[in-house]
């Protein structure tokens, strides 16, 4: 099951470090913060960069959520992990349907990395993903960026609308006369 911990914003990295360095690893089988690839024109020419898709949140994958509560308050820092109850006897991880959507985002061989999506633009503006992660979820796409080669989709985690931009590929669809 996939938990999500909050933390400052900019901060990501050095908490995921603690994470792995400090805490048990019978209880956290795996913990990382996705990236995501977002082309940029600089110097004339399109690059690849690497941002954080979800600022502010490290993925952890546990069997026992409970057990993660109270490893997590060992780092004794300004985080918080997310879904816990009231009487902190129940830890609330990501639905089966959300946890699909990140790894379908992630694919399979992506070492936590959301790739870019193939688009086609159609003579009316509407886009059909191609290929990549945005396949699929043509429907999530609230807004097409065509300057920046971006799309803005709406995710919703734990029970929090995010607004994700990414990367895709323009092919534009040509009109015959």
């Amino acid at each position: 099951m996939i938990y999500i911990v909050e933390v400052f914003s900019g901060e990501e990295f050095n908490i995921l470090n603690r994470i792995k360095n400090e805490l048990d690893d019978s209880i956290i089988l795996d913990s990382y913060v996705p990236m995501k690839v977002i082309k940029k024109k600089y110097l004339g020419e399109w690059h690849n960069d690497l941002f954080i898709a979800f600022p502010g949140y490290i993925f952890i994958e546990s069997s026992d959520g409970v057990k993660l509560y109270y490893e997590i308050k060992k780092l004794y820092t300004f985080i918080k992990l997310l879904g816990v109850s009231k009487n902190k006897k129940e830890v609330e991880s990501l639905s089966t349907e959300e946890e699909e959507f990140i790894y379908h985002l992630l694919g399979k061989d992506s070492k936590y990395i959301i790739n870019s999506s193939d688009a086609l633009i159609k003579e009316n503006k509407i886009v059909e993903v191609l290929s990549g992660p945005l396949k699929g979820f043509e429907g999530k796409i609230s807004r097409v960026n065509l300057h920046k080669r971006t799309a803005t989709i709406l995710v919703n985690i734990m029970n929090r609308e995010i607004e994700m931009e990414l990367s895709i590929n323009l092919i534009r669809e040509i009109q015959l006369f």
